[in-house]
């Protein structure tokens, strides 16, 4: 199942809004940055690692809201 994440970066009004994907084939999971347009080229062999990867940028955000999609 897909993730929402919405980072709040710290010290800014600043809100980032990241989806975490699984691909079409559902081999690996890879990030959508809709704030700026972006998809990470980075992949994951699954949301787990993908979640683990994430956790070494959360020093620069104030919060950061996480929350399950059923369908896009």
């Amino acid at each position: 199942m897909a993730l929402k994440i919405t980072e709040y970066l710290k010290g800014s009004n600043e809100k980032r809004i990241i989806y975490l994907m699984p691909l079409k084939d559902g081999s690996d999971w890879q990030y959508i940055n809709l704030s700026k347009g972006h998809i990470c080229p980075c992949k994951f062999e699954s949301r787990a690692a993908a979640l683990e990867d994430f956790k070494r940028y959360t020093y620069k955000f104030d919060r950061v809201v996480i929350e399950e999609l059923d369908a896009l």
